[in-house]
């Protein structure tokens, strides 16, 4: 059974949260998906390409610690919608009073996507 921890409401309506997967018991985040609240559903864009521009980092953080991922300033170029800027991004340090840019990091659908696109290609390949 799904045991629900957190809803996030637009308007009237819950369009996701966090919640427990009754079958593993692990927790998950959800959003709503039932197409009776949207409209004009359209195919997703090609993925494939703007994927492999992604510049994939490892790093060590100057407050200690490493980390792993793209840097915020050349994924805003690919990925927009998934960059919050608090500046212009500009210069080697990172003022007292800004908060560092940050990345969402869900682009589970992006990538289902790109494997999609990469799985058409794979069959038509094969029945080259």
């Amino acid at each position: 059974m799904d045991q629900l921890f957190i809803r996030f409401i637009e308007g009237s309506s819950a369009n996701g949260g966090i919640r427990r997967d009754g079958s593993s018991h692990d927790p998950e985040f959800y959003g709503s998906s039932d197409k009776r609240i949207k409209k004009d559903i359209l195919p997703m864009p090609p993925m494939l390409e703007k994927i492999n521009q992604v510049n994939l980092t490892k790093y060590n953080l100057l407050s200690g610690g490493s980390g792993r991922g793209p840097i915020a300033q050349e994924l805003i170029h690919i990925f927009p919608n998934k960059v919050k800027k608090t500046d212009d991004g500009l210069g080697d340090t990172l003022p007292e009073d800004v908060e560092a840019w940050s990345i969402g990091l869900n682009f589970t659908f992006e990538l289902m996507k790109a494997i999609q696109e990469l799985s058409a290609k794979v069959t038509a390949l094969e029945n080259a």
